[in-house]
């Protein structure tokens, strides 16, 4: 059964993960231009400003910075001095781009998303910084950049373009990238995936955005094996944390929303909680081979 866990307003909540040495849950709030920090247990809670909008944050191994992808650029967040220091600017010449999901995989290279304002169809990517401080572009005409996830062994890499109502599964050989689409994990009674992660048994969690239920996919048959639903109808996505890995940390947004939605679902943009009864992982974390200066 799903569960309020933090109640907040946030107009769209994004990218959830919870620091793997801290344990503190972050997340973005992308149109409010905010990054949350929670303490799961103590509940203290703190919002950090922008003047650009994140699109996703992950841990960095070893350090007190956080790494964001904003919409104009990457960039080093100290949590305790609040100093942001861009490594890297993109997109530049494409104001109409922001940044939207990213996760780092096993090895410590961080894979972002970018995708229209206005939702243009196929305007974004899907880039890798890896560990050297390159950046790659995986995949061009992504219209919505979502969930991201690597099954146990390593061997296969899952992927969401919202848009296409469907996760793709591509060959994954260690470090190096996704070489070919294999397969799509599809029902089309299950609209809008948006962000993913994965368990211990290799089961897929999808927040489904517009029908405000977070699923279980076995990306192996397609089956849809639970579904649960929020009280919330925009859930966006979704991390395991807690003493066992065995809790989800949803977030969602009320982006879009009426005044008479938001009175219906006054606990949207909230977090929720659901334990699944089974074990996810912990945050990967981005290992950069060295820290570059600020440009």
């Amino acid at each position: 059964m799903i569960e309020l866990f933090f109640e907040h307003n946030s107009l769209l909540g994004e990218g959830p993960m919870i620091h793997p040495d801290s344990g503190i849950l972050y997340w973005v709030d992308i149109l409010d231009k905010k990054l949350n920090s929670l303490d799961i247990y103590a509940r203290n809670h703190k919002e950090y400003s922008f003047d650009f909008m994140p699109g996703a944050v992950v841990p960095i191994e070893n350090s007190k910075e956080l790494l964001i992808s904003f919409e104009n650029g990457l960039a080093y967040f100290n949590i305790e001095t609040e100093v942001l220091r861009y490594v890297l600017n993109y997109h530049l010449d494409k104001p109409n781009l922001r940044a939207n999901d990213g996760k780092c995989d096993p090895f410590g290279n961080f894979y972002f998303g970018t995708m229209s304002k206005t939702c243009e169809s196929e305007a974004g990517s899907l880039f890798v910084f890896d560990k050297a401080g390159n950046v790659i572009e995986l995949m061009s005409k992504r219209t919505i950049s979502n969930g991201l996830a690597w099954n146990t062994n390593l061997s296969k890499f899952y992927y969401i373009d919202s848009i296409s109502d469907s996760i793709a599964e591509y060959s994954f050989d260690g470090e190096n990238l996704p070489v070919f689409k294999k397969n799509c994990v599809y029902n089309p009674e299950f609209r809008y995936f948006d962000g993913m992660t994965i368990d211990t048994e290799g089961m897929l969690w999808v927040a489904h955005c517009t029908l405000g239920k977070i699923v279980r996919w076995n990306p192996e048959t397609g089956q849809a094996l639970a579904e649960y639903l929020l009280p919330a109808p925009k859930c966006t996505s979704l991390t395991f944390g807690g003493k066992n890995m065995s809790t989800l940390f949803i977030t969602t947004a009320r982006e879009h929303m009426t005044e008479k939605e938001i009175e219906q679902f006054p606990l949207s943009g909230s977090i929720f909680k659901l334990e699944t009864g089974t074990q996810g992982f912990k945050t990967h974390t981005y290992k950069p081979i060295r820290i570059d200066e600020k440009i």
